[in-house]
């Protein structure tokens, strides 16, 4: 992980680390999120959008205070994945998360907006 966010410093790049949350306990999560920070890395995302292991929970506000709370203000937190309510996403960014991931069909009622507002944005 260091090797890659070192590279992509290298030129100026930021580093983005997806963990894939779904498929980790809440201690992996903690340490993984942690190795991310120790590696340099710009923003730690949760989730890919494409688990397909099991049950995909995604940014659910018990995940981000995990990652929250281990990243201790060290990098960026973007929370992704059933990110479906205004409310949700309200509550995260209230929690600190630092950017949102949402789908396409999400994102016209987390916005509170219909899809032809949307297209306009």
């Amino acid at each position: 992980m260091k090797a890659v966010v070192d590279m992509c410093h290298s030129y100026n790049v930021k580093a983005k680390i997806i963990l894939e949350t779904d498929a980790l306990s809440s201690l992996e999560i903690q340490r993984a999120t942690e190795i991310a920070v120790e590696a340099g890395a710009d923003f730690i995302k949760s989730s890919t959008g494409f688990y397909t292991g099991g049950t995909a929970i995604g940014a659910s506000n018990e995940i981000m205070d995990i990652m929250l709370k281990a990243s201790a203000g060290r990098c960026l937190i973007k929370g992704s994945g059933a990110i479906r309510t205004r409310e949700h996403f309200l509550e995260l960014i209230d929690m600190g998360v630092d950017r949102m991931g949402i789908g396409y069909k999400s994102t016209p009622i987390v916005l509170g907006k219909t899809i032809e507002e949307v297209r306009k944005l």
